[in-house]
Order: C-alpha cells, then structure tokens, then sequence
C-alpha cells in the first residue's frame, strides 16, 4: 500500500517492438469458422486494441493480406511438416508479408485425435452430388492402426531442425510447446531466441500439466536469458497478472479471441482484449504495482493439495 500507482505502464518489449500490454493473440486456426470475415476481422480488432496477433499457418485467410488489411506487426505460427519445403515456403512467405517473429510449435510429433472431433465429424468434407450430400473422408478413420499413426505427423525431427529454421526466417524463431525446465534449458542451448510454455490447449495428450503449474518451474531454469511467454486458461486480467508473477514476460490468448470474434466481429475482438489490459491494469493498480517490472512472485501464493 501507499505506492504511487497514478502513472500505470503495462508496456512492454519484445524482440525490438514496444507493445502497448504483455497480451498477445495466440495462434488458432481458420477463424472463418466463427466469423465470415476470419483472421482480417481478428486482426482488424487486434490493431485496434493495439495488440500483436500470432498468425496460424493454418489461417482461413493467406498472412500477407492479413498484413495488407492492418498495416501492423504480426508474428507467424507454423509446424513442422513431412515435406520440408512446405515449412520453408510457408516461413519465407511469411516474413516476405512482414511476420517480425517466427513462431515454431514442438510437441506434437503425432497428430491427436479428438473425441469430440470424431463425435462432430470434423475431418469430413461435405460433397454436393446431384442435389444430394455425401461425405469424404479426409483424415484417417479412428482409431488407426499404429502403422498408420505416421500418415499425417512429423515424429522424425530433432532439435537439429532449428538451425534450419532460423536459417529460412531470417527473424527470432520462438518455440511453442516447451513444458520443463530441462527442454526450456536444452531449446536456450540450442538458440532458441523465445519460448512458450503451452500444452496446446490441452489437446494434444491427456494428463498433461497445466501451463501455470510448470510457469514457474521454467522461469527458474530460464532466468531471462530470453523472453518466456505462456498461453492456456487466461480468461481475466488478474489471470495474466498471475501468470507475469510467475516468470512469463507476456501472456497469449487462444480461445477468448475466437469468442469475441464469434459473437461481434472485429469489435468483440476489440473488446475483449481492451477489457483484459484494463483488468491487468486494475490489478497492477491495486497490488502497488506500477510497471511490470515491479511485478514479481511475491503476489501469488501457490496451494499444494
């Protein structure tokens, strides 16, 4: 208490851009399954709200008019693929379009699949026959055959390939999926310029951690050597504060963007992102915290059940 919090800075600088707050917008796939207009609505609100979008590979909408619609920074997601030339084309054309950071996602050597993707049917594509629909199959059925389980995954790739990577980018290449300290400390070693910690939502494998429980531990072996970013189950302002405390440098947001984008478009993308940087705000304010860098683990108190 009776710290002067009048002047609130939640600025931040990551990779050489000074970013209005440490909250990005995470890469998520082809928003035009929520919003007609997809990843140029997305991005049109990030813009707005001054915030940096990650741009999934897998966008409804190709990067470069996504930079064409806002004129703003934009980070690129993309995974490892079978055909290597396909990595690189996406990455090149990618930073050609002004992606300022390459964003790897690791951990998932085998493509999962989901109960609820096979109880919706996702992965089959409707087909206008003579007036009628069919369906076609376009993923294997489930469950495969172990001897199948490569058909449509990478598990081939070692840390080797990040040289390769940072080759074809040309920018920083941060790595997503990182979940203990002793991978944070070997993708540091192998010239990692950022980390995310993510389970990729929790979908990739059942029993995972949650990211905010092993937060802390990474931190620890990291100790700002490079920027360490965080993503899964931030939905409110004291969420993101939580996670700053606990070593992250920023936080990234997956699924309430797509809410916001769902429900209204640009603007609820807007919206939602100017509502969390007030929360975070309000809870620096609160807390005596007037800048990020006074925000440390002292604030979190961690339960052991």
């Amino acid at each position: 208490m009776l710290v002067d919090v009048s002047g609130l800075d939640l600025t931040k600088e990551l990779f050489g851009e000074k970013m209005f707050a440490p909250i990005l917008i995470g890469p998520t796939s082809n928003h035009r399954r929520v919003h007609p207009e997809g990843e140029l609505a997305t991005a049109a609100g990030a813009a707005a709200a001054k915030a940096t979008m990650i741009v999934s590979h897998r966008s409804s909408v190709p990067a470069a008019a996504i930079a064409e619609k806002t004129g703003q920074p934009f980070w690129y997601q993309v995974a490892l693929m079978q055909d290597s030339n396909l990595t690189r084309d996406a990455i090149k054309s990618a930073v050609g379009a002004g992606a300022k950071v390459i964003c790897l996602t690791v951990g998932n050597a085998y493509r999962p699949v989901l109960g609820r993707d096979i109880h919706n049917r996702y992965g089959k594509a409707s087909q206008a026959t003579s007036g009628e629909v069919s369906t076609k199959e376009t993923t294997p059925g489930w469950p495969p055959h172990p001897s199948r389980l490569n058909v449509q995954s990478n598990p081939k790739f070692s840390w080797d390939v990040l040289d390769q990577v940072k080759e074809w980018a040309g920018v920083p290449v941060v790595l997503k999926g990182i979940m203990s300290p002793d991978e944070a400390s070997e993708a540091v070693t192998n010239g990692a310029d950022g980390i995310v910690v993510s389970n990729h939502g929790g979908r990739v494998i059942d029993g995972a951690p949650a990211t905010i429980e092993i937060l802390p531990k990474i931190a620890e072996e990291v100790r700002g050597r490079v920027p360490l970013l965080v993503d899964g189950g931030f939905r409110r302002g004291t969420d993101i504060l939580k996670g700053l405390a606990l070593g992250a440098d920023a936080v990234l947001l997956g699924r309430p963007v797509l809410w916001g984008l769902a429900g209204y478009g640009a603007e609820g993308v807007q919206k939602l992102l100017e509502m969390l940087q007030s929360e975070l705000a309000l809870g620096m304010g609160l807390s005596g915290q007037p800048n990020l860098a006074a925000i440390d683990n002292s604030l979190v108190k961690v339960h052991r059940w």
